[in-house]
């Protein structure tokens, strides 16, 4: 971790960056955004240790918040007969140790040898603000690669390098071709007084000096020529792009004619054809999809926008139910704009009923319901709870009286008072196999419920099988009478209105038998 520098990626408009090192005077704080130092900011001390911009910097800059502790200056001047106070002898020894840590930390940043190598090692790092090379051993950005590799790929963009010079006396002569850019003396063209010369035995070219050496001797006033060679590509390799054709330069001469002769003048005109079938157009007209195509075959089974399973069941926001016709993840409105009285209907021989199925940990699921009974007598109910356990088996009798049976349950359970189960399992006296209702918990591994029968063919099977309605309203018919019957199940029963009711709430009063309301208070 460093310890005289920490570097920070500024977000939008961000001015704090906050800082641990410690430095002996505010002037040794350097700030660098992308590697240039700024001025324009403030040093703070309290709550945090922090440069503060003078304004926001922006996003994505390199922010470097460094210490420079002036190593030009002397901070602690030591004269003879001086007294020489602890914090003088810290203020030295902290200058010159700061001035240590900050060379080690820049000399660890900086480029070296690798161990036991002459060579230098980046360590994977980018090089950056690399100079355009100009001898052959330089060191070359990307862009400079890219530039050459696109002339060798695509053919020079511009034209061939020339220089000329007039001869001087005497062997192996000098001159100096400025911009020469290319190694090898083959790849330039040397002329002396029109006579091409022969590379490297009559001629060397130095690009790293831009030096032109002719080797034979002179008699002075010759007239020398020197073209660097342009990079192209061979054509039986490359290919030619239409930047590199002029416009109308290619005609019949340039065309085999033999291979157009004879086509007609608008041979080649093409006419859209009209279309049939599922997706129809007229000529060049735009293409319709025609009615009544698209069956739910043709719908994506997995957009979850909207999707059809291949059973033909419909999921709208979410993929298909494979038990439900439609499956909406979120919200359904419905309107009516025609006489303003919107309705959902649910029509079954067998009734209907409307689910609310709070799926959270302590939720329960209530019903709207409409459903006959044995005599087919149409009912509404409010509140229909199902609610299905699993079986517990080894259910032993504990005890009986008059009018109840207690059993027991091989561990805890967790049924409630006024909750119906099903007891299973006797087989000499079958009355016990039915459903009823609990009406004490003796304790957290018994329940007690009305006693059936005389029977001590007792059940040993116990299931959780909370069907009813709290709330029902159902049609009667006697002696050609209609009546409006109204049930309520699980109501409280006391001598008294317990204390947790609320006001507006039923009880049973079990001193008179009548159905009472709790008053709000």
């Amino acid at each position: 971790m460093a310890n005289t520098y920490v570097d920070y990626t500024a977000t939008a408009a961000q001015t704090d960056f906050n800082f641990s090192f410690p430095y002996l005077e505010t002037q040794h704080i350097i700030v660098e955004i992308n590697g240039v130092a700024t001025s324009a900011f403030t040093v703070a001390t309290s709550p945090a240790q922090k440069v503060v911009l003078n304004s926001g910097a922006t996003a994505g800059v390199n922010v470097r918040i460094r210490r420079k502790s002036q190593p030009d200056v002397n901070l602690v001047d030591f004269e003879n007969g001086s007294v020489l106070t602890e914090t003088e002898l810290d203020k030295g020894y902290r200058h010159n140790r700061y001035l240590n840590e900050e060379i080690g930390e820049l000399n660890s940043l900086s480029l070296q040898k690798a161990a036991g190598s002459n060579d230098w090692d980046t360590t994977s790092n980018k090089i950056l603000n690399v100079g355009t090379p100009t001898l052959t051993a330089d060191a070359a950005t990307k862009n400079y690669v890219d530039q050459k590799v696109e002339q060798i790929a695509a053919g020079a963009s511009t034209p061939p390098s020339k220089w000329q010079f007039t001869g001087t006396v005497g062997a192996s002569t000098t001159y100096t071709v400025t911009g020469a850019d290319v190694s090898g003396d083959s790849a330039y063209d040397v002329s002396v007084n029109g006579l091409v010369k022969e590379p490297t035995v009559d001629y060397t070219v130095a690009p790293d000096t831009d030096t032109l050496t002719i080797i034979p001797t002179l008699v002075g006033g010759e007239d020398i020529v020197i073209i660097q060679r342009g990079l192209g590509i061979p054509l039986t390799q490359g290919t030619i792009g239409t930047t590199q054709i002029a416009d109308d330069a290619v005609t019949d001469t340039q065309l085999n004619s033999a291979k157009l002769n004879g086509i007609a003048v608008n041979a080649n005109n093409y006419t859209h054809p009209n279309h049939t079938g599922d997706v129809t157009s007229t000529a060049d007209g735009a293409t319709a999809i025609a009615n009544n195509v698209i069956t739910s075959s043709k719908i994506s089974t997995t957009d979850v926008n909207f999707n059809v399973s291949g059973t033909g069941k419909v999921g709208i926001g979410n993929l298909a139910s494979s038990v439900y016709a439609l499956r909406v993840d979120g919200d359904v409105l419905v309107t009516d704009t025609g006489d303003n009285f919107p309705a959902v209907v649910l029509s079954g021989s067998g009734g209907g009923a409307v689910q609310l199925n709070d799926t959270s940990t302590d939720g329960q699921v209530y019903n709207l319901s409409s459903n006959p009974d044995s005599a087919n007598r149409g009912g509404f109910s409010v509140g229909l709870i199902v609610v299905d356990g699993t079986p517990i088996t080894g259910v032993a009798h504990v005890s009986s009286d008059a009018t109840h049976s207690i059993f027991s349950t091989p561990s805890p359970h967790s049924f409630k008072t006024g909750e119906f189960v099903l007891l299973a399992g006797a087989v000499g006296n079958v009355t016990w196999n039915q459903k009823v209702r609990i009406t004490s918990l003796p304790t957290t591994s018994q329940f007690q419920v009305t006693k059936i029968t005389a029977s001590t063919d007792y059940p040993n099977t116990v299931t959780l099988s909370n069907t009813h309605a709290p709330f029902t309203i159902r049609r009667h018919e006697e002696a050609s009478v209609l009546y409006n019957m109204i049930k309520f199940v699980g109501l409280p029963q006391a001598t008294a209105a317990p204390a947790w009711l609320e006001g507006g709430q039923l009880w049973i009063d079990t001193a008179d038998n009548s159905i009472k309301i709790v008053l709000d208070s």
